[in-house]
């Protein structure tokens, strides 16, 4: 018998094939899938939270300009909950894993001079990473290869991908385990950092008296210039007010609640922005990601390896902070959404794009010229051939950030620190935050091939563009004159957080070997750089100043913890203490109803020299307690000092037995002694 006629449907469904198969590349993202699966819940999950956080900082600035009581600004963030919610769960797209062309097919599509570009674009990507890593070439140079290289891997994602999309997993057992285990990490991860100075004794003061500050609560209760104006940042204030609300402590709060559940979307955001870029082993690139943010921070064994900016640094240790949720959690999530935007445009898309650009500004000021950088890059592609689209998306996310710059530019803006020439020559930026050596050459090549292995054409070419309009930001003498147009000083460096380099370099650890036939070949690359990454970095655990204490703990250290504790129970409204800058800081977040002399040197500098200031005494006895008497800090000169200030406890260390005379001749008897201070009161 013959063989049959392949009937009408047989004939339908293999015209389907092959249609799917000669079909050009997605201009998108992945296809969509269901609604109510793992994935999804968890991208839902993390836009309530960027709609939430928008509702808040939105509620805060109009306390702050109407000058309400926090408890206005709790009641809109409970009356916006669940339509946060409900617009969450409907606005939410459906990222679906990569389905589509065979791997074959694509690559033999790809035309000869294509493939010949993006090589050649890999290795001047090479090149540009190895002279920023290792070669001391002065940055003129370096800047234009660096600039040439990123602009070459533009023309060759533009020409197409170099893989092809495929069936793949979405990883999310990987990534759920990722997510418990590293917000169990922050809680016995102890790293104490001098920015908690202000940020969380903001915090602490506003959950003691129920109002937003304008002014400085360091020095004195909201009498004295703030140290930063205007104060746009909302996510502490927002700890504040729920810690009063709960009647806990906001330190607490923000280190031992705050803390994991950021450290949890953190890696959830990491996750999203992979599945968007169609990154077929996700799992494995996720798990890249991560262990390069565990390793990337400063070494605790060599002083001189100090990179103080570096990707790692920025992650679980500090994971209360708004900048550093901002670079973790935001940053991803608006790269998400940017691409997804460009490539399926919905309803709520403009909405979510808009409650992350403002809940960006509640984390930190850097989003007002990081948000806007971010959008336009990304959609600068779109633009081209759907102008509208590209415009509704970059000025929906932009808005917020843009209006926060007007606002800062229009008041009488302050900041504690001043800029020379020196400290923001672009070399002094750029280099710190990427790396020096192996680790170095790895981040930065990965960062600038990477957007070659996206299968999306928005987010290959997208991020193509960024990574070209951050190193054209870092043009010779470009970072200076933007401090003399705006003030904006070394924070520009946080521009290369526009290039999530955790995420790209999961890409690129994963993606050249993802087709192949053996699962152990398939991962080798991804084993390979994890290796590497363990080797050539150091444990987020070992790094400078870190431990891990066996129980939940504050990130502060114990010694610090335990006396000021004891103070703060003897403590009276009103009182102001004179410390040693660490307990001085930590004594302020325990107690709202306190105020210091000079907390940190770093902002009693910034106090105006005015009376009421007394900014010669603060820093009189900020020499005395922290370098002892001296020629220049004489004993009458700090009796004196101690009278006008009227400070009511003073405390030295331990060893400092000259200054404790003093102390107790000038009527501060001991009070509390041990763990390295000597403690008087005045009563």
């Amino acid at each position: 018998m013959g063989r049959r006629a392949p009937g009408p449907d047989a004939r339908a469904m293999a015209c389907t094939r092959i249609a799917a198969r000669d079909a050009p590349e997605p201009a998108g993202g992945p296809p969509a899938g269901t609604r109510g699966g793992t994935a999804w819940a968890c991208d839902a999950l993390l836009a309530f939270c960027a709609l939430a956080l928008a509702v808040w900082t939105v509620a805060y600035h109009g306390c702050l300009l109407l000058e309400l009581r926090a408890a206005w600004a709790l009641g809109v963030l409970g009356a916006g909950a669940v339509p946060c919610a409900m617009l969450a769960l409907r606005a939410t797209p459906v990222i679906g894993t990569a389905a589509g062309a065979s791997p074959a097919g694509s690559h033999g599509d790809r035309p000869a001079g294509s493939a010949a570009l993006a090589a050649a674009a890999a290795g001047m990507a090479l090149a540009a990473a190895a002279v920023v890593a290792f070669a001391p070439v002065p940055w003129p140079r370096t800047w234009g290869l660096w600039t040439a290289a990123a602009g070459v891997v533009l023309l060759a994602a533009a020409r197409g991908p170099l893989v092809a999309a495929g069936p793949a997993r979405d990883g999310a057992p990987v990534a759920l385990a990722w997510a418990a285990s590293l917000a169990a990490l922050t809680l016995f991860l102890v790293k104490p950092n001098v920015d908690d100075a202000y940020y969380l004794r903001q915090a602490t003061w506003i959950s003691e008296y129920g109002r937003f500050p304008l002014g400085d609560t360091l020095h004195s209760h909201d009498t004295l210039p703030a140290v930063f104006s205007p104060p746009l940042p909302s996510i502490e204030p927002l700890f504040g007010a729920v810690a009063g609300v709960a009647d806990v402590s906001a330190t607490a709060l923000a280190h031992l609640v705050a803390a994991p559940v950021v450290a949890a979307l953190a890696v959830l955001a990491l996750w999203r922005l992979l599945r968007t870029w169609q990154v077929r082993l996700v799992a494995p690139a996720l798990s890249v990601a991560l262990v390069f943010l565990l390793t990337a921070v400063e070494s605790a064994s060599d002083p001189r390896s100090a990179i103080p900016h570096l990707p790692g640094e920025f992650f679980v240790t500090r994971a209360w902070q708004g900048k550093v949720i901002l670079a973790v959690v935001l940053v991803p999530l608006l790269l998400s959404l940017l691409h997804d935007h460009a490539a399926r445009p919905r309803r709520g898309s403009l909405a979510l794009l808009s409650a992350t650009g403002a809940a960006a500004v509640g984390l930190s000021t850097t989003a007002a010229f990081l948000v806007p950088v971010i959008a336009v890059a990304c959609l600068a592609p779109t633009a081209l051939r759907t102008p509208r689209r590209a415009a509704a998306g970059a000025v929906a996310a932009s808005a917020y950030p843009v209006a926060a710059i007007v606002a800062a530019l229009a008041s009488t803006a302050r900041q504690p620190a001043e800029w020379r020439p020196k400290q923001i020559a672009p070399e002094v930026l750029v280099v710190p935050a990427l790396g020096h050596g192996l680790l170095g050459f790895v981040v930065l090549a990965a960062a600038l091939v990477a957007p070659l292995l996206l299968v999306p054409r928005c987010a290959r070419v997208g991020m193509a563009v960024v990574a070209l309009a951050v190193a054209l930001a870092f043009a010779p003498g470009l970072p200076l004159l933007i401090h003399h147009l705006t003030g904006l000083g070394r924070p520009l460096w946080r521009l290369l957080w526009a290039m999530p380099l955790a995420a790209l370099l999961g890409v690129a650890a994963t993606q050249p070997a993802a087709w192949h036939r053996s699962a152990a070949v398939r991962l080798l690359p991804a084993l390979a750089v994890g290796a590497l990454l363990a080797l050539a970095g150091t444990p987020v655990w070992e790094g400078r100043g870190t431990e891990l204490a066996g129980h939940p703990a504050l990130k502060r250290d114990p010694g610090q913890l335990a006396i000021a504790s004891r103070l703060a129970r003897a403590a009276r409204p009103g009182d102001v203490v004179l410390a040693p800058p660490g307990l001085s800081s930590t004594l302020l977040m325990l107690d709202g109803r306190v105020t210091a002399v000079a907390p940190r040197l770093f902002y009693t500098r910034t106090l105006p020299a005015s009376p009421a200031a007394q900014r010669p005494e603060r820093l009189l006895l900020w020499a005395f307690v922290t370098h002892g008497l001296g020629p220049d800090v004489a004993d009458d000169r700090v009796t004196a000092a101690l009278r006008r200030l009227g400070v009511d406890i003073a405390c030295v260390r331990k060893r400092a037995l000259r200054a404790q005379a003093l102390l107790a001749r000038a009527g501060y008897p001991q009070r509390v002694r041990g763990r390295g201070f000597w403690c008087g009161a005045d009563r």
